[in-house]
């Protein structure tokens, strides 16, 4: 567990002076396993949307403890709540109505992945494109305008 403080003490160190990691609970799991929950502050006030939990695996090497895999886990600004749940009632009542397609899917859902990739590319990516250039078209004629403007301001200005 030493180490996770060791690895915080020098997160901090490049932090500055002003912000800093205020870890609330550090908790032991088996053998060279650690986590900690934590937030962000600067000048003593938490930072929005900084919380998170860290978890720590460790390995020995010889007399050294050595830090193997950190998996850092940090709190989302959008709080999704009664969706999520819906969605995921909805999913769950998918898989438990069709289990063979089910496990086809958990065994390989990147085919489901390019079928919706394929839709996207061909009902919205010509949207997308059009909107894009439409805006692209926007920007040039406004620095267009600018730089008459410009232009003109030279002659009354000089």
């Amino acid at each position: 567990m030493q180490e996770v403080m060791n690895f915080f003490e020098q997160l901090i160190t490049g932090m500055g002076q002003n912000v800093k990691f205020c870890i609330q609970h550090v908790c032991e799991g088996d053998e060279l396993i650690g986590a900690a929950n934590w937030h962000m502050e600067w000048k003593d006030k938490q930072i929005p949307y900084t919380r998170g939990c860290s978890f720590f695996e460790f390995s020995k090497k010889g007399e050294k403890i050595i830090l193997k895999k950190a998996q850092i886990i940090i709190e989302s600004p959008i709080k999704p709540g009664s969706v999520v749940l819906s969605l995921l009632k909805t999913v769950t009542a998918l898989f438990d109505g069709f289990p063979k397609t089910t496990e086809w899917f958990l065994k390989s859902p990147h085919i489901v992945f390019q079928w919706l990739w394929k839709i996207y590319t061909i009902l919205f990516a010509p949207l997308v494109d059009s909107y894009l250039r439409l805006w692209n078209l926007a920007a040039r004629l406004l620095s267009y305008a600018y730089y008459i403007v410009l232009y003109i301001a030279k002659f009354f200005f000089k």
